[in-house]
Order: C-alpha cells, then structure tokens, then sequence
C-alpha cells in the first residue's frame, strides 16, 4: 500500500463558507482513482482508499487527487511538497487539487484554482516566489521589469536636462517620477500579499494610493503640455490640477472601502474599484478628449494624437481586462500561471503608460513655443503642494483603512453572506 501526503482539509461549515459559486470543477472532470493508496491527513488519521474511489469534498462533488501515482512504489511515502518549500506555494506541488487546497476565500481569485501560494507566507518566501511559477509570478514580472525600463528614461531625461533653470519641464520630471511608482507599488503589493489576511489588504491598499499619485503626475503633465489651445488661461484650466488632487483623495478612500466588501458583495466590490479608477482617468483626459472628438482637424497637424489615440484605445482595452475576467472565467484552470486577465491587464496599462508617455513628449516638443507664448504653467511650488497634498490624504485614507482592518471582527470582513 502507497501512502500519500495530501492536505486534507477538515470539509463542513469551513469549506462551505470559502467556497465560491462556481468555482468547483464536477468530480467527473477531475478525480483521479486513488485505489491501494493511504491518505495521511494533517490530523494524523489513515484513511485508506479503496478500489475506484477518490478524495471528494463532503457534498460539493469536487475530488482532491495526485498527478504522480504511477511513480509511487508500495510501501513508500510520497513527499509531494519537496520540491518547493510548503510555505511558498499553495497547493503544494505535485498534488492535482481544486477545492480541497484552495485558500481562504479573501485570497482566492476567480476563475483561478491552481498555483496559490500558501496564505501565510514569511517575506522571504514571497521574495523566493519571484522565481517560482505561482499564479501570481507573471502579475509581479509584468511590473518589475517595465518599472527599471521607466526608471532608465527618467533618469535618462534627467541627464539631458538642465533642472534647474528649465522650468519647462519639471511637468514631465512629475509625471515620469509617478510613472516608476506605481509599477513597482505593483509589483511589491503581488509579491507580499500572501504573508496574511490583512497584510493583503494593506500591499492593496498602497498599490492603490500609487496608481492615484500616477493619475495627479498625469494630470500635471496634461496641463502643462497637452491641454488644447482654447482651454489654456481659462476657469478649466486653473481648477483642472486642483480637482484632480481631490479626485485621487477621493479614489483612493473608495477603492479602499471596496476591499470590505470583496468576499460579502463581490459585485458591487468590482463596481466601486472600477469607479474609482475610471472617474480620475476620466477627468483627467478631458482635455485629450477635446482634442480628438471636437478638434479633429487638429490630428493632421499634431503627430502626438495617435500617441494619444493608441493610449486611450489601450486604456479601454486594459479596463476590459480588469473587468471581465477573460479568459479564465471561461475556462477555470487553463490560464493559471500564464495568460489570466490580471496579467493581460498588467501588460495593457504598462504599454497604456508607454504610449501615453510618447504622447507627452512629442506634445511638450511640438507645442513648445505656443504654451510657453500663451500658457501660464503650474509653478514649483504649486506642483509640490499638489503631490504633498495627494501624499498626506492618501496615506491618511491608507492608515485609516488599515486600522479598521484591526477593528472589524473576522466575520463582517472574511466570512461570505450565507
């Protein structure tokens, strides 16, 4: 008789309560016959499986069973989690399973089964996981990598530049300094979202105060460089950067809140995350807007509208992925490791950022003599209160959040509505 580690998990109320609808695969599909072999649960029991049985989930129909049973010898306990190190990957390598070894539902994605990393992870095994395949490895690499490719250009730039007396572009120094946060906040918040529960919240937490600061850059840039001729010195225009101050103060408390509600109301979570990064985005690309839909003749004489075209198209296209949760929602399983939306969309925004960043240039390049004529750009003083300002609120709706993680009994924040 074979006998297998495998993680068996006390089934009931625990199982009830993580699972999420739809998120099984039929025992038919999956279970594999475990006869002749002895399962070792966690609890120190023996369970022996008999002839043409396999390890189901009590009333669920999802079976739990092992890749590797023709190498087993009789007699031989097989270690299916020696070749990574338990603490990183969940569920263990080797193993085939589907509910079974799920985490708990606040670290469970949809659509996603496999690959999960063990949800109390030290920080030295979620550093590891960058070069384990994990079903968040890509999601951290679609990030880090693009991080040092904007970092390069910005100091790139830097080089190039006299800062202090070219006032002209401190604008893009602020954009393209938030363009290299935002990635690596990313990428940070992947990596270590697995050490807890509520650790995961807070990685999420700062990722999302990064992506508001990057939307504040964005807009400083839209208005010193690509604000359209008719906007420039009007009442738009000087209210333009202090309402996108607001607005990432505001963006960052909602999507923030959304997080409370990601296991109770999964629909109205996705909903709110969705508005909070929509309206900053929308605000800010006002001005384009005007550019493309009610200057049209102006594409003809400004090479950097189709930089600003590409950027909106592949916007919209990253906000599908986000989303819609194509393609694994279709096919639950196939795209674990490599294809899922969430790193489609890692590489959408990265190459929404590139683009927009083109946009910016040529923009600041080709429009250098009339803005610098006719506008009255934001001063070193305004731009640096404006950051201040989005820092100071953002951290404080970090803070504030993050407490509350402490506060709210288990229950209200991890336990889904029966």
């Amino acid at each position: 008789m074979t006998r297998v580690s495998v993680p068996v998990w006390e089934c009931g109320d625990w199982l009830d309560s993580q699972r999420e609808p739809g998120s099984c695969v039929p025992s038919s599909s999956r279970s594999r016959p475990l006869e002749g072999h002895e399962i070792l649960e966690p609890t120190g029991r023996r369970r022996e499986v008999g002839e043409g049985s396999s390890l189901t989930a009590q009333g669920l129909g999802v079976s739990c069973s092992r890749l590797q049973s023709s190498s087993a010898q009789p007699g031989r306990k097989l270690d299916a989690t020696r070749a990574v190190p338990p603490e990183t990957l969940w569920p263990p390598s080797g193993l085939t399973s589907v509910l079974l070894s799920l985490p708990p539902q606040v670290f469970h994605e949809q659509g996603i089964l496999f690959g999960y990393r063990h949800p109390q992870s030290s920080a030295t095994a979620c550093v590891l996981s960058l070069f384990q395949m994990t079903n968040e490895t890509l999601n951290i690499w679609t990030h880090l990598l693009p991080f040092w490719f904007f970092v390069w250009r910005f100091v790139t730039a830097l080089s190039v530049t006299d800062i202090q007396n070219d006032s002209y572009s401190w604008p893009l120094f602020v954009y393209m300094g938030t363009s290299c946060v935002y990635p690596f906040a990313s990428s940070c918040a992947h990596t270590f979202s697995s050490m807890s529960k509520n650790a995961r919240h807070i990685c999420y937490f700062l990722d999302y105060g990064a992506v508001n600061l990057f939307s504040l850059g964005s807009a400083i840039a839209y208005s010193a460089y690509s604000i359209p001729d008719v906007m420039v010195r009007t009442a738009f225009h000087d209210c333009y950067v202090p309402l996108a101050v607001l607005n990432t103060i505001l963006s960052t408390g909602l999507s923030c809140y959304s997080r409370f509600l990601e296991v109770q109301k999964p629909g109205l979570c996705k909903m709110l995350r969705v508005l909070a990064f929509a309206y900053p985005y929308t605000w800010d690309s006002l001005p384009i807007f005007y550019r493309l839909f009610l200057l049209p003749g102006e594409s003809a004489q400004n090479e950097a509208i189709l930089s600003h075209q590409k950027h909106m198209a592949m916007t919209l296209l990253a906000s599908f992925f986000y989303s819609a949760h194509l393609p694994e929602r279709l096919a639950p399983g196939r795209f674990d490791y490599i294809g899922h939306s969430h790193q489609l969309f890692h590489v959408c925004v990265i190459l929404a950022t590139h683009m927009q960043m083109e946009a910016i240039l040529l923009d600041k390049t080709l429009r250098k003599e009339w803005l610098l004529a006719h506008s009255r750009p934001l001063s070193f003083p305004q731009m640096v209160a404006a950051i201040l300002l989005c820092l100071v609120f953002s951290f404080s709706n970090i803070i504030y959040f993050s407490a509350a993680l402490y506060r709210i009994p288990e229950p209200e924040l991890h336990k889904k509505e029966t």
